[in-house]
């Protein structure tokens, strides 16, 4: 594992970043870490590089200048973010700890918005995000699910809410973390191509006993067209549906029952979305429906989702008859 940046101090935030060929972006994300001088004694930054192709000395001479960061190569046999965010928590020492994607950046005022946190007892604080398009100003999408359940719980903090936004809030980014609570009880990163995150903030949301919110808006998480998150092939959906089956369990077993009743976990929709956006033949979709339903997760919703839900299956059903026929 090699190693460069600039001298390493006592900070109270560590940001974790792994990185792929994004160093213009990946610049551009480390000054909305550093556009306030108070952030260099209050942050430390480690970017971890995933064997980049590009030119890399922009982004060295960067941070060789830079008090409390450190870019580290990637140098193991292992690719992927999840492999590069468990390289960055080895090499984080401060007591909250913050992810951010290569491709995204942080909001105005970050210092502000988790200096009012840095004392606090929660496990994890919870904070607005919103998107972007990459490269541009234009809303995007992907803001939406996790903004809906943190204002829900906002709203009605009930212990209902609580186990929504704890247990489908998957995505690393967006909050404030306890370190010693993903040290002290070993949760690593999924080392997988996609959905690498998502058993780590399930291990991490059992572990946790007290949260926090913040309606202001932290991190802005950008949208491309080609990205894992958008790329929709046979290969990713394999690998996303274990991951579903390995989160209904793992939940089912390590949660109490009055936190797993309200998250209603059911398929239908995934495999709805396998024929329709994955293009999984119906004979595909059938041997997806029995490995469901072999780990007793169940097809359908409750009731107030199943007229949702025979929407969605019309739909789908006339979009595949549209691609025969067209095709």
């Amino acid at each position: 594992m090699n190693m460069t940046g600039g001298d390493m101090i006592l900070a109270k935030v560590g940001v974790v970043i792994p990185h792929f060929n994004s160093v213009n972006a990946v610049i551009k994300l480390l000054d909305s870490i550093y556009n306030d001088n108070k952030a260099f004694n209050l942050i430390e930054t480690v970017v971890v590089d995933d064997k980049s192709t590009d030119d890399m000395h922009l982004l060295e001479e960067k941070i060789d200048d830079m008090e409390n960061v450190k870019l580290i190569f990637n140098s193991s046999y292992k690719k992927g973010a999840g492999v590069c965010r468990n390289i960055g928590l080895k090499n984080i020492q401060s007591k909250w700890l913050i992810f951010a994607d290569a491709d995204d950046y942080f909001e105005e005022n970050l210092i502000n918005k988790i200096l009012k946190f840095i004392d606090s007892k929660a496990d994890i604080i919870y904070f607005r995000y919103i998107s972007r398009m990459i490269g541009t100003s234009v809303i995007a999408n992907r803001h939406h699910y996790g903004n809906s359940l943190l204002e829900n719980y906002i709203k009605k903090p009930y212990s209902k809410n609580e186990s929504l936004l704890k247990y489908n809030w998957v995505v690393p980014w967006g909050r404030m973390i306890r370190t010693s609570i993903v040290k002290g009880n070993k949760i690593r990163f999924d080392e997988i191509r996609v959905s690498n995150d998502v058993m780590f903030s399930m291990k991490l949301a059992a572990h946790t006993k007290n949260i926090e919110t913040s309606p202001e808006i932290l991190y802005c998480v950008t949208k491309s067209s080609g990205s894992l998150t958008t790329t929709k092939n046979k290969e990713n959906y394999e690998i996303r549906s274990y991951v579903t089956i390995d989160r209904y369990l793992y939940l089912k077993n390590n949660i109490k029952a009055e936190e797993f009743k309200p998250l209603d976990i059911y398929f239908g929709k995934w495999l709805l979305d396998g024929i329709n956006l994955y293009d999984l033949s119906l004979k595909e979709g059938f041997q997806y429906f029995v490995l469901f339903k072999k780990k007793g997760i169940k097809f359908f919703p409750k009731l107030s989702k199943i007229f949702k839900l025979s929407r969605v299956v019309k739909e789908t059903i006339n979009e595949k008859n549209f691609k025969t026929n067209k095709g």
